[in-house]
């Protein structure tokens, strides 16, 4: 499997759990120091430290 392949299979495992609220699911996706950033000014925007801050 290619690099490009790889990525293209964990960004569709990743929706899958995201619309179906798998939170366990994207947290096994996650490594422990993940960080997620989302721009903007509304209730969920910042930065998340860690994966379980990330779900």
């Amino acid at each position: 499997m290619s690099s490009s392949e790889a990525a293209l299979t964990l960004g569709r495992t990743f929706h899958q759990a995201l619309v179906s609220a798998d939170w366990s699911g994207i947290r096994a996706l996650l490594h422990d120091d993940a960080t997620w950033t989302l721009p903007g000014d509304n209730t969920i925007s910042g930065t998340a430290d860690g994966a379980d801050a990330v779900v």
